[in-house]
């Protein structure tokens, strides 16, 4: 570990005031390993007309595709930061969130109307043909596929191999894990990532750190679409002591409540 403060500011946490000295091309190679990820799923979906009066005990065994009305494909897709962890020879390995590449293999939309019993009739169902994981700049060799997944922790391994081994350079990250229960109000991290889609590298704010007693914690960044997966680096006793301490998963979004009045009796 190297230092860029005075003794008496060494103290072996977290900083929480910005450093205006260190190595800061340190920061650039670790930016080289965050690259952008894109991910598509391609539906083929399947509309039924009201008339059928289709409700879901209908398709427990089978669809009864021959009763569709219109048949159509649409697809669905997904931009957000991996970081590369693992390169050697032909094989490839990047870390991002489970969000970002997890797409539902059905999707059911149902008729806005009152029905006998409980169930709505459904309008359309829509199966996922095929799923594409790729990486912008790194797209020769085979599609990343998924390695491991947990959903409940937000995070996704995919993997790819090369055809051949690679004689460009691939960066890997190479910071050391840090801890997000050190944490505290006030810290000073950065978050690298690809907002808008765009290379960004932003600094943040810590707030109510262990919000969840899993070390959760807020930042008062502006975190754009595409940032989901992005590495937040703590900085443990000044630049270049970057440390791992989280990956965003979820931004900011805005929503807007619309109130509309119910039909009128009698009008279709």
């Amino acid at each position: 570990m190297t230092h860029d403060k005075l003794p008496s500011e060494i103290d072996g946490e977290y900083d929480i005031a910005y450093s205006y000295q260190g190595d800061r091309k340190a920061l650039v190679k670790v930016l080289n390993s965050v690259r952008l990820l894109n991910s598509t799923a391609y539906y083929e979906s399947h509309a039924f007309s009201q008339e059928e009066a289709l409700i879901e005990a209908d398709i427990v065994d089978d669809i009864p595709f021959e009763k569709s009305s219109e048949q159509f494909v649409f697809q669905d897709f997904a931009v957000g930061t991996a970081t590369i962890i693992y390169f050697r020879a032909t094989r490839l390995a990047v870390l991002t969130c489970a969000h970002v590449i997890d797409f539902p293999d059905t999707l059911i939309s149902y008729y806005d109307v009152t029905n006998v019993g409980d169930q709505r009739f459904i309008e359309n169902i829509s199966i996922k043909k095929k799923h594409t994981n790729n990486l912008t700049d790194l797209r020769y060799g085979d599609e990343l596929k998924v390695l491991a997944i947990d959903r409940d922790l937000d995070l996704a391994i995919l993997g790819k191999r090369f055809k051949s081994s690679q004689t460009r350079t691939v960066p890997v990250f190479n910071v050391p894990l840090g801890t997000a229960k050190e944490l505290t109000w006030g810290n000073i991290v950065f978050v690298l990532g690809f907002p808008g889609g765009k290379k960004m590298v932003t600094t943040g704010i810590v707030s109510s750190p262990n919000r969840t007693g899993e070390h959760h914690f807020l930042l008062d960044a502006l975190f754009n679409r595409g940032l989901s997966g992005g590495i937040v680096l703590a900085i443990r006793d000044g630049i270049p002591n970057f440390e791992l301490v989280g990956v965003v998963n979820s931004v900011a979004a805005e929503s807007e409540i619309v109130l509309a009045p119910h039909r009128l009796a009698g009008q279709n």
